[in-house]
């Protein structure tokens, strides 16, 4: 065992998707840092080189900051795996490229992370001896990183390792889970045991997370904690909605995938509302613009635009009478980051989506309007006879779920 120095303002951070790593991935613990920092911490940020053209949101957040140091490793996980193949040579490429990563691996292939053990814990031993640090914390998916981390806690005393679960492990549908073989899923199963039994604490945004995994590991119940997603009030502006004599709605962020019968039932609901509702799109996902070409909505009634800052995107809010959010049935259970942004943007929630946990608390708490995919162009066509004004985004306590405050709980799980 290795006998250093500890210091408690130096924190550890593994964050394979961190900035510039583009993607939603990264922005969870680029505000929390944002925020450590802000509290006088010093934060040593391990992530994955960055492999596309495009960069961060959330970049900014992070990019300057004296107490934030990042180190950036490569992942050696073959690139092409993180695209959609489009021409013969990719798809050929992509299947060649797969079939040897499953041949070195016995868990998911779809793991970023699954070759860069050695590199990371060389960098996070150097970090910790240099630096006196005692507090870990890993950022999962990938969720490898979690797994390689337990090797920290045999090499030095009394450390303190958190793992923060951002999306599910083996009981979720993403990163190939979906489709693993029984021996695969079952390695995956074990490196999720060990996690739990002995990481110190295990972080979870969500309460079905966290009842989830108390009753699959219930001696370690004590040790999941919830820490919900949250907004960040100081890229939100939030103004007074402007005036239009139409149904303004604005969707952005990811489009999830196999929602085509969704798009398509938005489409013929725009159509045949006499051209009194507009949807706009901020997504770096144009998977269904052909859908609303086939239906001659864009340049019309339907717009497409680049993702843009976060910043300058919710200055655009007030432009808006409703945010869409359309939910796949795996997803009908996620409150994400997103819903919080919104209502404290004092902006209604159109849901589409199957009955779920996040339909119950949009309903419950008078946030917005919820209609099942079935239910859209009756839906749609009473949107003109209905003031956004009525919803209840005023009353809700959103406070509660700024990074400010949760934060301010974080540090109470650092030694």
């Amino acid at each position: 065992m290795n006998r250093e120095v500890t210091n408690s303002n130096h924190i550890l951070l593994i964050s394979y998707t961190f900035p510039p790593y583009p993607g939603i991935g990264g922005r969870r613990w680029a505000k929390f840092s944002k925020h450590l920092s802000r509290l006088g911490y010093t934060i040593h940020v391990i992530h994955a080189n960055n492999p596309f053209k495009e960069e961060s949101l959330w970049l900014d957040d992070v990019r300057n900051d004296p107490n934030i140091h990042m180190y950036e490793l490569n992942s050696s996980y073959p690139t092409v795996l993180l695209t959609q193949p489009k021409t013969i040579y990719d798809k050929i490429n992509y299947k060649l490229s797969l079939l040897k990563v499953k041949f070195l691996t016995k868990g998911t292939p779809y793991d970023r992370a699954v070759f860069w053990k050695k590199s990371m814990l060389a960098l996070c031993e150097q970090l910790i001896k240099t630096n006196g640090i005692k507090n870990v914390l890993v950022s999962c998916a990938p969720f490898s990183c979690a797994y390689y981390a337990l090797q920290l806690k045999e090499n030095f005393n009394n450390l303190n390792l958190i793992t923060d679960l951002r999306d599910p492990w083996t009981w979720g549908k993403g990163y190939g889970f979906s489709f693993l073989s029984k021996k695969r899923l079952l390695f995956e199963k074990q490196m999720e045991k060990e996690v739990i039994e002995k990481t110190n604490y295990v972080l979870v945004p969500s309460i079905e997370m966290k009842y989830h995994i108390g009753l699959a590991y219930p001696k370690f119940s004590d040790k999941i904690v919830e820490f919900p997603h949250a907004f960040d009030d100081e890229e939100i502006t939030i103004k007074e909605k402007e005036k239009s004599d139409k149904v303004r709605l604005m969707f952005y962020g990811t489009i999830y995938n196999n929602l085509d019968l969704a798009f398509e039932n938005i489409s013929e609901a725009i159509v045949k509302s006499s051209s009194t509702i507009t949807l706009d799109i901020y997504s770096p996902t144009n998977s269904y613009e052909n859908l609303f070409e086939q239906k001659k909505l864009l340049n019309n009634t339907v717009i497409y635009y680049k993702p843009m800052l976060p910043k300058l995107l919710f200055e655009k809010m007030s432009n808006y009478d409703y945010v869409l959010i359309v939910q796949p049935d795996y997803a009908k259970d996620f409150i994400t980051t997103k819903i919080y942004e919104i209502i404290y943007s004092i902006t209604p929630i159109i849901l589409v989506s199957n009955e779920g946990k996040l339909s119950d608390f949009i309903s419950s708490n008078g946030l917005g309007l919820w209609f099942t995919p079935n239910q859209l162009i009756e839906g749609f066509r009473t949107l003109g006879n209905i003031n956004p004004e009525i919803f209840k985004t005023k009353q809700f306590p959103i406070e509660n779920y700024s990074f400010k405050f949760i934060i301010s709980n974080l540090v109470n799980y650092f030694k």
